[in-house]
Parts: C-alpha cells; structure tokens; sequence
C-alpha cells in the first residue's frame, strides 16, 4: 500500500520485482498518523496444511 496525501494505492507483484497497480482510493477523513500491519485469512479447515501465506520482504518508510 502507497499512501501520498489522502489517496492510497494498492500494487501487487507475482514475483517480488515486478509490480503492477491494483487499485487507489482518496479517503477524505483520513489523519495525518497511521498505524499499519499486514494479514492474511483462510476459513476454517480441519487440514491444517491446506492454508499457507508467506510475507517477505516487509518494510515501512517514510514520506516526502
């Protein structure tokens, strides 16, 4: 997730280095401080093998 002012774009990328755009959105009462995080779900399932998510790579920086 990019975030410039308030507008906030998604990207998504298959191979980490190559990333495309999703989608954007302008929220109009968004604050100045956010907190963020990332998650996955998969409903329940008695194979407890057959839900996997892997983040790599995760990083924060900061804006201009």
């Amino acid at each position: 997730i990019q975030r410039s002012g308030k507008k906030f774009t998604t990207w998504v990328s298959n191979d980490g280095r190559v990333w495309q755009e999703c989608n954007s959105i302008e929220l109009a009462d968004v604050p100045e401080n956010l907190h963020a995080g990332v998650f996955t779900y998969a409903a329940t399932s008695e194979n407890t093998n057959i839900h996997r998510a892997v983040f790599d790579h995760v990083g924060l920086s900061a804006g201009k």
